[in-house]
């Protein structure tokens, strides 16, 4: 599992080098420390997101689709409603943002809501409206979103591969 920073956590470790640099020029070793500790405090945050992500995915965050038919025959130039849940099974709340679908590149997909959360123990109802380009046989793969840490400094990437066939 990967972190990658949001953007509060670039703005603070610009902040921690910025005030090592000026403590280094200055000769300072309170400084010096103190932006040390920004930076300390920021690996801190990155370790805590990425064992909160990793104890949500083991208790059971999961993407399914709604209703029955897994595969949709879909005229071209036509748009379609389909629906899938998140479904968080941790006691604790699950921010994401940049939900999206995985699908190939002749469908045209919209996904509400694209951030939001999904609280605990609970489930939360996802709209994907899908538009079909060309003809032919496509997919949508599945979903991808960004998990956010307890701090909100990191996000961890997640793909539910869970293929939706379009005709």
């Amino acid at each position: 599992m990967q972190a990658h920073p949001a953007w509060t956590g670039v703005d603070l470790a610009i902040a921690g080098l910025t005030v090592m640099a000026v403590g280094l020029i200055l000769r300072e070793a309170a400084i010096v420390g103190w932006g040390g500790a920004l930076l300390v405090g920021l690996a801190i945050g990155r370790a805590v997101a990425l064992i909160d992500v990793a104890k949500i995915r083991a208790a059971g965050f999961e993407m399914t689709w709604r209703g029955e038919p897994r595969r949709l025959r879909v005229a071209r130039g036509e748009s379609v409603k389909l629906e899938a849940e998140l479904r968080n099974r941790d006691t604790r709340a699950a921010s994401f943002s940049g939900l999206r679908a995985v699908a190939s590149p002749e469908l045209d997909v919209t996904v509400e809501p694209s951030d939001g959360e999904v609280p605990g123990s609970g489930r939360l109802r996802v709209e994907i409206a899908v538009r079909a380009e060309r003809v032919g046989r496509h997919a949508l793969h599945g979903l991808s979103l960004e998990l956010e840490g307890p701090p909100g400094l990191f996000e961890v990437p997640l793909t539910f591969a869970n293929p939706y066939g379009i005709e």
